[in-house]
């Protein structure tokens, strides 16, 4: 169905990492779609930071705008209205971690969220990357810095696989263990960025109390 529906329609755009996996290229060389009717979103940063999903709205806007110029106003005011609700959302959001005081807190997580807890305003103290990528030697570290640094909370990736390394380093250091999401959709009742987002500071302050409750 999604080979067919690609094969009729117009213009697929896509996440510039999404270019070189495996499943899109297949998808679209099975639907023969020509490179003409492909557009990459060059915003490298996560979606889930409001500065990088303000400027994957403009620049949807500006393909969108060049496929369909006669609806360039009303293009450019809707883009104008959904950046500004992301930065209030935002704005919201954060000030939610800065009132539970995510300043003071020292975390570990994956590579892939390092910038996003970095913008909610957690200190960021050291990231792993795939548990099967980790030696002995590695692992100690991370436990010896945990420790070292007072690390409340170790984050984990929903969308990414195997998620082994997360859970033991929290058990060896004390910390709580979260599991966030990158992408909306990832958790129950959470079809948009806000709901997301929204989910994604619940389950973060609801750990930190309960790592506080444990350490006073």
């Amino acid at each position: 169905g999604d080979i067919a529906a690609l094969r009729r329609g117009g213009v697929l755009i896509l996440h510039d990492w999404q270019r070189e996996t495996q499943n899109i290229r297949s998808v679209i060389t099975a639907a023969e779609l020509p490179d003409a009717r492909l557009r990459v979103v060059s915003v490298r940063k996560n979606w889930m930071i409001p500065a990088a999903r303000e400027a994957a709205s403009a620049a949807v806007a500006r393909i969108l705008t060049e496929l369909i110029p006669e609806q360039a106003a009303q293009i450019a005011t809707r883009d104008e209205a959904y950046r500004e609700s992301i930065r209030a959302h935002g704005e919201v959001m954060r000030a939610r971690l800065q009132s539970a005081g995510a300043a003071d807190v020292h975390v570990m997580c994956e590579a892939i969220l390092e910038e996003l807890l970095a913008w909610m305003g957690f200190q960021v103290v050291a990231t792993y990357g795939r548990s099967e990528d980790m030696g002995a030697a590695s692992m100690a570290a991370l436990v010896r810095m945990g420790r070292e640094k007072q690390v409340a909370l170790v984050v984990d990736n929903l969308q990414s696989s195997g998620a082994r390394l997360g859970p033991a380093i929290a058990r060896d250091i004390g910390a709580e263990y979260v599991v966030i999401s990158n992408f909306p959709g990832g958790f129950d009742d959470t079809p948009s960025w806000e709901t997301t987002l929204d989910r994604n500071v619940a389950l973060l302050i609801e750990a930190l109390n309960r790592w506080r409750g444990g350490h006073e």
